[in-house]
C-alpha cells in the first residue's frame, strides 16, 4: 500500500503561498543520514508510512517534505526563496527544522523552523560570488527529532557576467493544462535585445522588451509532454533558461478500481473506502462538501479524506464504523463541482457507486467435506488457542456418516485430518460431535457412533489433535456392548491435561449419566461417580463446562413431585448447586440445556421448554447469583417453535445465546445478548437461503477475538445441508 497524505495537508502543500519565517542565525547541519524514501521530480519526498488492510491500521506519526521549485537559476552573489511545505501524517503536529544538508562550497541557507501545526515556510538559499558556476544539486533536509525527510533541488549557478533567464511562471517543474497556460519569463543581471519562447525547440513567441508574458494556446499541440524554454540574446551570445514541462491533457480521468467494489455485498463496517484513478487528480477539486458517503435512507456519514502522494488514490476513512446492515452510496463530486485531473478534465458519472454492509460477515462459503448431495449437520464450534474458530460436524459420504473438523486460518477453512470413524462398516454412523479447546492449544473431539445391526447400540470415542493428526484415546468401559447406548458426549479438560467426559447412557431399561476422567499418559479412563438424587428419574441430556478446579454439569430428569421433567446442576458430579429443580412456572418440560461459566466462575444455563405434545417452545436463561439461581428469563420473544440453544460468555461478562426459531416465512437463526439484565437482539436473523424448505438450525456460538460473536449452523443449500459460519460485523 502506498503512503498517503491527508487531503487538507496536500492542499496546503500545493496551493498555499508560503509565509516568511523568522529564522535563527546559520547553524551547522546535524550529521543525520538521509532517509531511504524516494524524491519526486517536483521535490516531494515519499514517506515510508502505510496502512494496514481493512481500515484497521493507523499511519505512523511522520511527515513528508516538498520544495518548490525543484529547479532554479541563481546568479553568483544572489539569493532565492524556495517554498517548503509539509504533509503531516498520523497526527504528527510538531515543529520541523529545515536546512541544507552538507551543501557545496559557496551555497548557504539560514535554517528555518516550520512551527507546530504549520505546514509551510520559506527557505532562502544564498549563492556567493565565489560559488562555482554550472549545475549543482543541493539537499533540503527536514528534521523533527528522529524523523528526517529530504528533498533534492537543482541549482543552475549563473556567472556574474551572464544574463540569468528564469521563470516567474510556472514555478513548478511540471504544469498540466487542457487549454491555455500562462508563461512569464524573468531576465536578471542585464538587459537582452531579444527574448524567445520555445516549445519543443520551436519558437512560439518573441519579445524585444519586458514584460515577458505570454498565454500559450495548446489546442494545436498534441497531448503529452512539451518542453518549454526561454532564450535571451545579448549581442552574439544566447542565454537559455532551465526547462519547464507543460503536459497537455484533454482526456478525462477514469476510475480504475474501487474498494469496496460496486455492488460488493460483504463489506466490513471498518473497511476504508478507496478509489484508484487512471491519473493524478487535482487536490483543489477534492472539497470535503463534494465527497458524499450516505446510507440508502439518506443519512450522511462523516469521513476524512486522504490522497496518495502520487495523486492517484483517494482514501475515505469513516469517523465511525459503517452502519450495519446498510447500503452505502459514495459520490465523488457534484453536478456543479466535479473532480478533475491536474489539467482540469472532469471525472464523469463513474464517481458514484454503492455497496452493502451486512449485519454478519461470512467466514468462507458453504462448508461440506464432500461434493454433491452429502448432508453436513450437527455442527459444533469452539474458540481455538489463536482466537479463531474450530468446527466439527457429521456428514454422510454416501455410505456412512463420519466426523470432520476444520479450523479457520483467517482467510480459509483448513481441514484437520480426514474423516473420523472408529468402527468399520456402513451401519456405523458417527454423529453428535463435541469439541473442547483451550488457550494451551489442547484440542479434543468426541462423538458417538452406531454399533451392531439395526443401530441398537452406540459407543462413544475421543480423539486428541497432535502432530497434525487425530490421536486415539482409550475406549470407555462397556463400549461396544450390544444394546448399550452411549450418546451425547460432552468433554472438557484441565490446564494440566486431565480430560473429563460426560455421557448419556441407556441400558435398555433406563437413562443415567456416566462420567470419566483420563489423566495424561493414562492407559484407561477412571469412572467418576455421578450423584444425581434418587428422586430424579432417568437423568440425561447432560452438558459440562469447567472453571478453575470445578466442573459444572447441567442435566434434566423426571421429578415425581412435579410430574414433569426439570433441570439440575451438579458441581464436580457430586453436589447440587442451589435449589433443584430449575424450571419455570409454565409447567413445560425443559430440554437441550447448555451451560457455560462467566469470568467469575458463575455458571449460566440456557434451555428450551415446550409443553408435552406441543410445537410451541421458548428459550430461557438463568445464572447462578452466588446463593441461588436468578429467576428464569424468557429470551425467545422474536420467534416461535424455538430449538437448539447455544450459549457463550463474552470477555465483557455478557452472556449471548443463539438458537433456531420460526418467524414467517421460515426458520432462521436468532442471536441475543444480555446487558444490564435485559436481552436484546444481535444483528439480523441468520439464513443464507430463502423459502420455507430451507430451514436454518442447530447453531453453535462462540466469542472470538475483540469480543466479536461468531455463529455456525446448518442449512439446506440446494439439495443438501451445508455448514455456514458468520461473524458479527462490528
Amino acid at each position: 500500500m502506498m503512503p498517503r497524505l491527508s487531503l487538507s495537508l496536500l492542499l496546503v502543500a500545493i496551493l498555499t503561498p508560503p509565509a516568511c519565517i523568522e529564522v535563527p542565525d546559520v547553524v551547522t547541519p546535524p550529521e543525520t543520514p538521509a532517509d531511504d524514501g524516494g524524491t519526486s521530480s517536483d521535490g516531494g519526498g515519499s514517506p515510508d508510512g502505510g496502512h494496514t488492510p481493512d481500515g484497521g491500521g493507523q499511519q505512523e506519526s511522520d511527515f513528508t517534505l516538498f520544495v518548490s521549485p525543484s529547479e532554479e537559476s541563481i546568479v553568483q552573489g544572489g539569493e532565492r526563496g524556495f517554498d517548503v511545505s509539509l504533509g503531516r501524517l498520523g497526527g504528527f503536529s510538531g515543529p520541523v527544522e529545515v536546512q541544507l544538508a552538507n551543501p557545496p562550497e559557496g551555497i548557504t541557507a539560514r535554517p528555518a523552523t516550520i512551527g507546530a501545526g504549520s505546514t509551510s515556510g520559506t527557505l532562502t538559499i544564498t549563492v556567493s560570488t565565489s560559488a562555482a558556476a554550472g549545475s549543482t544539486t543541493v539537499t533540503v533536509r527536514g528534521t523533527a527529532g528522529a524523523r528526517v525527510r529530504e528533498a533534492q533541488v537543482t541549482l543552475q549557478i549563473v556567472p556574474l557576467a551572464n544574463l540569468l533567464v528564469g521563470w516567474a511562471a510556472p514555478t513548478n517543474s511540471k504544469t498540466y493544462t487542457n487549454g491555455r497556460v500562462a508563461l512569464e519569463v524573468r531576465v536578471e543581471n542585464g538587459q537582452p535585445e531579444r527574448v524567445e519562447l520555445l516549445a519543443d525547440s520551436t519558437v512560439i513567441h518573441e519579445w524585444t522588451a519586458p514584460p515577458y508574458t505570454y498565454e500559450w494556446d495548446t489546442s494545436g499541440a498534441g497531448e503529452g509532454d512539451h518542453q518549454i524554454t526561454a532564450r535571451a540574446t545579448r549581442g552574439k551570445t544566447a542565454f537559455t533558461s532551465l526547462p519547464r514541462t507543460v503536459i497537455v491533457d484533454r482526456t478525462a480521468p477514469q476510475v480504475e478500481s474501487r474498494s469496496p467494489g460496486a455492488g460488493a455485498t460483504n463489506v466490513s463496517v471498518r473497511a476504508p473506502i478507496e478509489v484508484a484513478f487512471s491519473e493524478p487528480v487535482n487536490p483543489s477539486s477534492l472539497e470535503p462538501q463534494d465527497i458524499q458517503v450516505m446510507t440508502a435512507d439518506g443519512a450522511t456519514l462523516q469521513v476524512t479524506h486522504e490522497l496518495a502522494t502520487d495523486g492517484r488514490t483517494l482514501r475515505l476513512v469513516p469517523k465511525q464504523p459503517l452502519p450495519a446492515p446498510s447500503v452505502i452510496r459514495v459520490t465523488l463530486g457534484t453536478v456543479n463541482d466535479h473532480f478533475t485531473d491536474l489539467a482540469g478534465n472532469s471525472l464523469g458519472a463513474e464517481g458514484t457507486w454503492e455497496f452493502t454492509v451486512p449485519a454478519w460477515l461470512p467466514l468462507g462459503g458453504a462448508i461440506s467435506a464432500y461434493p454433491g448431495n452429502t448432508p453436513a449437520e450437527q455442527v459444533v464450534m469452539k474458540r481455538g488457542a489463536n482466537g479463531l474458530p474450530v468446527i466439527a460436524w457429521s456428514e454422510f459420504d454416501g455410505t456412512t456418516k463420519n466426523i470432520h473438523a476444520a479450523r479457520w486460518t483467517g482467510s480459509t477453512w483448513e481441514m484437520l485430518g480426514g474423516p473420523l470413524s472408529a468402527l468399520p462398516g456402513p451401519e456405523t454412523h458417527a454423529t453428535q460431535p463435541a469439541l473442547y479447546t483451550d488457550v494451551t492449544g489442547t484440542l479434543l473431539l468426541a462423538w458417538s457412533e452406531d454399533t451392531g445391526p439395526e443401530k441398537k447400540g452406540r459407543s462413544a470415542f475421543v480423539r486428541k489433535w497432535g502432530n497434525n493428526t487425530w490421536q486415539s484415546l482409550p475406549d470407555f468401559p462397556g463400549a461396544g456392548a450390544f444394546e448399550y447406548a452411549m450418546s451425547s458426549p460432552s468433554v472438557t479438560a484441565t490446564p494440566t491435561g486431565v480430560i473429563t467426559i460426560n455421557l448419556d447412557i441407556y441400558d435398555g431399561v433406563s437413562f443415567r449419566i456416566e462420567a470419566y476422567r483420563l489423566a495424561p499418559n493414562s492407559a484407561a479412563w477412571t469412572a467418576i461417580p455421578v450423584n444425581t438424587p434418587a428422586n430424579q428419574l432417568n437423568p440425561n441430556g447432560s452438558t459440562i463446562t469447567r472453571f478453575g478446579d470445578d466442573t459444572f454439569t447441567v442435566y434434566n430428569a423426571y421429578f415425581d413431585i412435579l410430574n414433569q421433567r426439570a433441570l439440575s446442576v451438579l458441581v464436580n458430579h457430586s453436589q447440587l448447586l442451589g435449589a433443584s429443580p430449575i424450571n419455570t412456572p409454565t409447567g413445560k418440560g425443559p430440554g437441550s440445556a447448555v451451560i457455560e461459566a462467566d469470568g467469575n466462575g458463575a455458571p449460566c444455563v440456557a434451555w428450551i421448554e415446550a409443553a408435552s405434545g406441543s410445537t410451541e417452545s421458548d428459550l430461557y436463561f438463568t445464572q447462578w447469583a452466588g446463593s441461588s439461581w436468578s429467576p428464569p428469563q424468557r429470551v425467545s420473544t422474536q420467534a416461535s417453535a424455538n430449538t437448539d440453544p447455544s450459549l457463550a460468555i463474552g470477555d465483557d461478562g455478557h452472556p449471548i445465546v443463539a438458537w433456531s426459531g420460526f418467524a414467517a416465512p421460515k426458520r432462521t437463526i436468532f442471536v441475543a445478548r444480555r446487558v444490564d439484565l435485559d436481552w436484546t437482539g444481535v444483528g439480523t436473523p441468520l439464513s443464507v437461503t430463502t423459502g420455507i424448505d430451507s430451514p436454518a438450525k442447530k447453531p453453535a456460538i462462540i466469542i472470538g477475538t475483540d469480543n466479536i460473536p461468531i455463529i455456525a449452523w446448518q442449512e439446506l443449500d440446494g439439495s443438501s445441508d451445508a455448514i455456514h459460519v458468520r461473524q458479527l460485523n462490528q
